[in-house]
């Protein structure tokens, strides 16, 4: 992925935040027509770009049918970075939401997910269900609020942002603060 290739080519720190991802979402998630509030026609277009864009990344990405609630999932990953294990529990997020189509807002799914990022299940479940991370992803949420963040991804780097998925030489180029064209 070009977020861990900066990292590696620039030793760059890359700090996740938390962000409100369709936060009305209820536990148990929504089917993916209801969840955008589309018809199955325009959901199907919101899974094809989806899927456009992790093959032009070399991602894998599965059937996607039914949006979660991502708190929890957030939460765990705040867990997971006061453990130094933030990046496999992303990974392991990212995969069982988007490529296994697993509801990453139920605590058995997510005790399971921090088993497979080498984490305790147990301890994750009691850190999930105790919301012991839970005024971390709030702050998270507020500061997104404050910076006018819309879109996930957003990179913010000396007072700088750039928003969505963009290719690693746009990365590279805007980390490196080169003018880019508006072709993206």
């Amino acid at each position: 992925m070009g977020v861990d290739r900066l990292a590696e080519e620039h030793s760059v720190r890359i700090r996740w935040r938390a962000f409100p991802l369709r936060p009305g979402i209820p536990v148990g998630g929504l089917p993916l027509e209801e969840a955008l509030d589309a018809d199955p026609d325009e959901a199907w277009a919101v899974v094809r770009s989806l899927r456009d864009t992790a093959a032009e990344f070399g991602l894998p990405f599965g059937e996607l049918r039914r949006v979660s609630n991502s708190r929890l999932a957030q939460e765990l990953a705040a867990w997971a970075a006061s453990r130094g294990r933030e990046r496999a529990a992303h990974d392991a997020l990212f995969r069982a939401f988007f490529v296994e189509g697993k509801d990453i807002g139920d605590v058995g799914v997510l005790g399971a997910l921090a088993e497979d990022a080498g984490l305790g299940r147990g301890e994750a479940i009691r850190a999930l269900e105790a919301r012991s991370f839970g005024e971390l992803v709030d702050a998270d949420w507020a500061r997104s609020r404050e910076l006018g963040i819309r879109v996930a991804p957003t990179f913010l780097r000396a007072g700088r942002r750039l928003e969505g998925v963009k290719p690693y030489d746009v990365l590279e180029a805007w980390f490196r603060g080169d003018t880019l064209s508006n072709s993206f």
